[in-house]
């Protein structure tokens, strides 16, 4: 059956921060049948999602943000721009029993292949049944698949051991108040599954089902990793930004550093990001990101100065430190102290 909507493209963005465009459409759609025009230019889809819906580039969106500006200016603010879509719907079919059953889904997991298209098939058969349909299910006693099709996360602290593969939501409930029955289950959020094609970018190992089975996963520049592997690549990167980008443009010679606990919190999630204690040849400054800001203090061992030099800063400071937004006021800040406690020869005699 052939359908025509006036759509908006929307902007919207991935985990790897880049902007892309779509439209959202009222039916399962046959991706060959689709023409797109705006304002009587056809647009070409770069590719379609797994609803058969169109998705564009971030030029797409800018072209589209910007006709509405002109158009505005014409008709008024409440004008509102659309693309004309015509397309046929798609004649799919989602098995009820592999995606919607509990033998279904403990016999249909046999690897991530298998794995992601039980969650696309999910996806899927939501949308044919009008949303919000679907039984839920635990996988593997951390994943939780909800009505709609959407995977969550079990928080690492509440999983139990010896889960099946598969069981319902109430089974799951039942054997954690067993386990843990003074403590409230908590479902994380929606999390980050590799496809079968995919590799930890870190360590470069291709994913297996036994990663889902038994580890967890975290992102690196918005490509899906080991956890422990993203935490290593955090670890290196507070190293490359405070060492490599701002100390040792300041101190070129004679800088040496250990690593520090994470002054700020030494939870999971931010202990393996380390603080320093940078040894200098004027004396040593420890330093390390606080959530936003840069910490930095000038040890009892550094040479003197007046911290009366940042009166015009409007941030936190103390007796030896202050907080800096960002890498280029904590550079600012060290070298001024530098250029201070070390005075050209000219600026000895005034």
């Amino acid at each position: 059956m052939q359908y025509q909507e006036n759509v908006r493209i929307q902007r919207c963005g991935n985990r790897a921060g880049d902007t892309y465009g779509r439209i959202e459409l009222q039916h399962m759609v046959d991706p060959k049948s689709v023409i797109v025009s705006l304002c009587g230019q056809r647009l070409y889809p770069k590719e379609f999602n797994i609803f058969g819906w169109p998705i564009f580039t971030k030029e797409i969106c800018d072209l589209f943000d910007w006709k509405e500006n002109s158009l505005e200016r014409i008709h008024g603010k409440d004008y509102r721009l659309t693309a004309l879509v015509t397309y046929d719907s798609a004649n799919v079919h989602i098995d009820p029993h592999a995606v919607n059953s509990l033998d279904g889904i403990t016999n249909g997991i046999k690897d991530l292949e298998s794995l992601n298209r039980l969650l696309r098939d999910r996806v899927i058969y939501d949308k044919l049944l009008g949303g919000g349909k679907l039984n839920k299910y635990v996988i593997f006693g951390r994943y939780s698949l909800d009505e709609f099709g959407q995977v969550w996360t079990l928080g690492e602290q509440y999983e139990i051991p010896g889960m099946p593969i598969a069981c319902t939501q109430s089974e799951f409930n039942k054997a954690y108040n067993k386990v843990k029955p003074d403590e409230f289950v908590s479902w994380g959020s929606g999390c980050a599954i590799p496809s079968e094609d995919d590799s930890c970018p870190w360590c470069t190992k291709k994913f297996t089902i036994e990663d889902v089975r038994k580890g967890r996963f975290d992102t690196i520049n918005g490509k899906v990793a080991h956890r422990e592997c993203a935490k290593q690549y955090e670890h290196e990167r507070e190293i490359d930004k405070i060492i490599h980008r701002i100390m040792e443009f300041i101190y070129e010679d004679g800088l040496t550093f250990e690593l520090l606990p994470n002054g700020y919190c030494s939870q999971p999630c931010c202990a393996h990001k380390p603080w320093f204690l940078c040894h200098t040849p004027d004396g040593d400054i420890e330093i390390g990101w606080r959530k936003r800001v840069i910490s930095i203090e000038w040890k009892d061992n550094f040479k003197p100065f007046d911290m009366s030099i940042f009166d015009r800063e409007d941030v936190t400071k103390w007796e030896r430190g202050i907080h800096a937004w960002g890498n280029d006021k904590a550079y600012e800040y060290i070298k001024k102290v530098k250029e201070f406690v070390n005075p050209k020869p000219e600026e000895k005699k005034s």
